[in-house]
């Protein structure tokens, strides 16, 4: 049984997990209240040596639920398209992310961002987004990965050299993770 401090701390981690993020340990201590971020970082540890959290040592933002396996999902060309191209290995952060799908980006629009053409996109399939999200979105038979933005008009989606309006689009999913290959 966790004590009152572990319980918010693990419970607060399952809730970012479940967005999709692993929370630093600042976040953790700005969200909880918690003074000192050794204490924090000493919540992490105990909840790792009780075995309900597993993290990388050697990464940031790196815990995870224990149970999380690795899965394999399918790489699409395109998102209009259901030409694999290849598959990916994607070690969900949470249950609530088994709706993940993988597209090829198709351009350099957030090169800003350090997404590039080519790089391997991994997504949750979802309708709707934040200000501030990178989405994967449909418009004109053609997949558009940009990062959802307000402006004077309403909302629109926002890469390097274009601005397409959400009346022109439709979203089907929220980016969250992108893989690299360096061959």
């Amino acid at each position: 049984m966790l004590s009152i401090n572990l319980e918010r701390v693990y419970n607060y981690i399952k809730k970012c997990l479940d967005k999709g993020y692993s929370p630093s340990v600042r976040e953790i201590c700005a969200d909880l209240d918690i003074a000192s971020t050794s204490t924090a970082a000493r919540y992490i540890n105990t909840l790792v040596a009780e075995g309900y959290l597993v993290k990388d040592n050697d990464k940031q933002r790196s815990i995870r639920l224990v149970g999380a396996q690795p899965v394999r999902i399918p790489v699409l060309k395109d998102i209009t398209d259901s030409e694999v191209a290849g598959y990916a290995a994607f070690l969900p952060m949470s249950a609530s992310q088994e709706d993940a799908f993988a597209v090829i980006m198709p351009d350099d629009a957030l090169r800003s961002t350090g997404i590039y053409s080519g790089d391997i996109i991994i997504a949750v399939r979802m309708d709707y987004a934040a200000k501030g999200d990178i989405v994967v979105a449909i418009s004109d038979d053609r997949t558009l990965i940009r990062r959802f933005v307000s402006t004077a008009d309403g909302y629109a989606l926002s890469g390097i050299d274009d601005l397409v309006t959400t009346d022109k689009c439709r979203i089907v999913g929220k980016v969250i993770q992108v893989i690299r290959r360096l061959d």
